[in-house]
């Protein structure tokens, strides 16, 4: 595929409002495949069926462009416009004549073997054990003209990902539950020399009590949570990062996220639905990253100011009646404590 995009304008002289555009061109391919399968089935153990599950998927992706500036006529200009009255489809198409500015060529594949089994130890305990076994590599290239400043050569092999959980049902209304899980996440953050940071990898538990009463109309459910995880991205200055690159990062060290959610959900009356939530939410570093771009040490720091560690939700939906009842209006409202960066 290929496209055109204006990229930069500029004041002509201090008269007159008339503003000279200049564009860039580029042309991409962009290859995605993803395939799953599994097989899954009851397991009759000591008088009481479960339930197994095995399955593999893979997933990959190859982008390939270039672009840079647009030329006109042989102009790098592409044309000069009074902003305050004019038609855009006048402006001439630009040709691709002017490439090499910037180049890419990425490969990313993960291929994995997962499988799970839900064991009915009694009609109210069940317990959920499982795991994920990964293979992931990406190649990738990136040039701003003749250098190179994004060049990753990133291979995991056999990364198991293992998760336990359980419910036990109290009664008819409430549920108790609990799970952990290790995390394996690749990411595509850039740091300083261009190269990737390393999967951010750690750990979560949750465990919580869920119910539902009046015959379905209200559920509500609270959750404790803690998640440690190793490199997070954490933003450097512009004047770090390599020539080309638009944003790079450094990574954490360990950071622990601990926090509370509560949420309710219910019908107040025929069409009418009502729904709200609170989640406490607070990080900090419990080690030191590799790099520390403010000069400071991390521990005991909290991580992601731009994270709020205080969020309420409330929405509401209504069905119309009689004629209009193909017709649902609704609101939503958001409030969070203060963040900064």
């Amino acid at each position: 595929m290929q496209g055109t995009f204006l990229n930069s304008a500029f004041l002509t002289d201090g008269g007159a409002p008339r503003f000279t555009i200049r564009g860039g061109a580029y042309q991409y391919k962009r290859d995605q495949q993803s395939y799953d399968g599994y097989v899954s089935g009851p397991v009759p153990l000591f008088g009481r069926d479960h339930e197994l599950v095995i399955g593999v998927s893979h997933r990959s992706r190859h982008n390939v462009g270039q672009g840079g500036g647009a030329t006109v006529d042989g102009a790098f200009d592409i044309a000069t416009i009074d902003p305050l009255s004019w038609d855009p489809r006048s402006l001439p198409v630009p040709v691709f004549g002017y490439y090499g500015l910037w180049k890419q060529d990425s490969k990313v594949s993960q291929t994995g073997a997962y499988g799970t089994f839900r064991a009915n130890l009694s009609d109210a305990l069940k317990i959920i054990a499982g795991g994920r076994l990964d293979w992931y590599k990406i190649d990738e290239a990136q040039y701003d003209g003749d250098w190179p400043y994004g060049i990753s050569d990133f291979r995991i092999n056999g990364e198991f990902t293992p998760y336990l959980g359980t419910v036990y049902d109290i009664d008819k209304n409430l549920s108790l539950y609990a799970s952990w899980t290790r995390i394996f996440n690749p990411q595509n953050n850039y740091a300083a020399n261009g190269s990737l940071l390393a999967p951010q990898q750690g750990s979560n538990y949750e465990a919580g009590v869920k119910g539902e009463f009046l015959d379905g109309r209200l559920n509500a459910s609270i959750a404790l949570f803690q998640t440690d995880l190793r490199n997070l991205p954490m933003t450097l200055s512009l004047s770090e990062c390599a020539t080309g690159l638009t944003a790079c990062y450094a990574p954490s060290g360990k950071v622990r996220s601990r926090g509370v959610e509560l949420e309710v959900s219910g019908e107040l009356a025929p069409g009418w639905q009502i729904g709200g939530g609170y989640t406490y939410n607070t990080a900090k570093h419990l080690s030191t990253s590799t790099y520390d771009p403010t000069g400071l040490y991390t521990d005991g720091n909290r991580y992601g100011t731009n994270i709020p560690r205080n969020m309420f939700k409330l929405s509401s939906t209504y069905t119309l009646p009689g004629a209009l009842d193909r017709l649902t209006v609704g609101g939503q409202l958001r409030a969070q404590s203060r963040i900064y960066s």
